[in-house]
């Protein structure tokens, strides 16, 4: 790290510990000097500028944030974790003017990122079927228009919206409610690895910092700080992803939501935003459409294109072969595009498709031939799987096979892209084509 990289850092660190001095008033601090290190030095002039008040000032002067700063600079430091500052160029310009914004971010991964469009996709951890598959038919095909997908790393919802996004050219960026050195679910383990391969993972926290009800929340505004807009999959009144849509709604993001049963109550915060004026959802389009303006300024033209075609063929566009066997509920794909659009009177195509679809359907239903390109650890998990036909939990697995539990994790992953097996509460696992074996 160079040393004016260092000096920014600690100097957004001492305003961040420093008692009394929150976002509201580092923004207005370094709106007006342009980075942490000139606004600490001008500390003198603050009162006389109307920066801050004397008690602000004067907790800086005495350096009462000195050794909460130092454990936070020391523990970041030793990390690996790249560090990205307010002023910094690779820093989300879209995060920089909320109300609120962090002082800094810790990243894993690729944070050029964060300068593509997003949108993030939020929703409960206890979800229906009907809610994740609605998810990973919309973030899938955002993410193959060249669109980031953004969430929390959560259950449920976040998990999908994540795995969804990284198949083929898909890319994902997980905000975290604590540090980058926490896995939180820890049966997501294997998930964050992934992302932190072929995506990014961002917090504001430093190492150590353990998810709890306070930070979760507060990760909510950079969810929706560094995308174009939030769609809400399904939430309860009570849901923690209505705090994300508050947010979206006072940052000037749109906000979308997928409509649920009436009567169901993990939906009555997704109906109830709908009504507040939040937009209907029932495909990808409706969400690309609305925001393809805002999209241009970041897209080159061949991906723009690429968007248009979506936009103006929703009915046929489909998920190239190699995708479509890795596809979740594969039969659901069927049934979306086997419905034509009002008034399109194209069914002789859509019957096409359908039957292309269908027919790698069936491939894919043929244990043995979904499976042939497995060799070594991961052939051994999958056929273990198959044979028990029921859930194993990791630690079972492990034993059985008497292999590492992070070697395992990693071609469990493997295997859930590749819709071979699937997940359960508390790390259980088992083979979805296990009962056609």
């Amino acid at each position: 790290m160079k040393p004016e990289t260092r000096k920014e850092f600690f100097a957004c660190l001492a305003l961040k510990h420093t008692p009394m001095l929150g976002a509201v008033t580092w923004k207005r601090l370094l709106e007006y000097y342009g980075n942490a290190y000139d606004a600490l030095h001008g500390v003198a002039d603050w009162v006389a500028k109307n920066l801050a008040n004397e008690k602000q000032a004067d907790g800086v002067i005495r350096e009462t944030w000195r050794k909460k700063a130092e454990e936070e600079y020391f523990s970041v430091i030793k990390s690996t974790m790249k560090i990205l500052c307010w002023n910094d160029i690779n820093y989300p310009p879209l995060l920089r003017h909320i109300e609120r914004p962090p002082l800094c971010l810790y990243a894993l991964g690729d944070i050029s990122l964060l300068a593509c469009p997003g949108i993030a996709i939020v929703g409960a951890r206890k979800c229906s079927k009907y809610a994740l598959e609605a998810v990973w038919n919309t973030a899938w095909r955002i993410a193959d228009a060249g669109i980031v997908v953004v969430s929390g790393l959560a259950k449920g919802i976040d998990r999908q919206a994540h795995v969804a996004a990284l198949h083929g050219i898909g890319k994902t960026i997980a905000v975290l409610g604590c540090g980058l050195d926490i896995v939180y679910p820890e049966e997501n383990r294997a998930l964050f690895s992934k992302i932190a391969k072929e995506g990014l993972i961002i917090s504001e926290y430093p190492p150590k910092t353990k998810p709890s009800k306070q930070t979760f929340p507060e990760r909510n505004r950079i969810i929706s700080g560094i995308s174009l807009a939030v769609l809400v999959a399904e939430a309860s009144s009570k849901s923690g992803s209505l705090i994300t849509a508050r947010y979206a709604m006072e940052q000037g993001r749109e906000v979308f939501a997928f409509p649920g049963n009436i009567q169901d109550e993990n939906f009555i915060g997704s109906n109830t935003l709908i009504q507040s004026g939040a937009i209907l959802v029932q495909n990808a389009n409706n969400i690309l459409e609305h925001v393809y303006s805002q999209i241009v300024p970041y897209m080159h033209e061949d991906s723009l294109k690429k968007v248009r075609g979506s936009i103006q063929n929703p009915d046929v566009v489909v998920p190239s072969e190699e995708s479509l066997g890795k596809i979740i509920n594969t039969e659901h794909v069927v049934e979306l595009i086997a419905k034509p659009q009002a008034n399109t009177g194209d069914h002789k195509k859509v019957k096409s498709v359908t039957k292309s679809v269908e027919k790698n359907i069936n491939t894919v239903k043929k244990p043995l031939a979904s499976s042939k390109k497995l060799s070594g650890l991961e052939k051994d998990i999958y056929d273990l799987l198959a044979q028990k036909q029921g859930k194993m939990h990791i630690d079972d697995i492990c034993v059985e096979l008497v292999a590492d539990i992070s070697n395992v994790s990693i071609f469990l992953l493997h295997l859930e892209l590749a819709s071979l097996i699937e997940q359960h509460a508390g790390m259980f696992y088992s083979s979805i084509l296990g009962e056609n074996i």
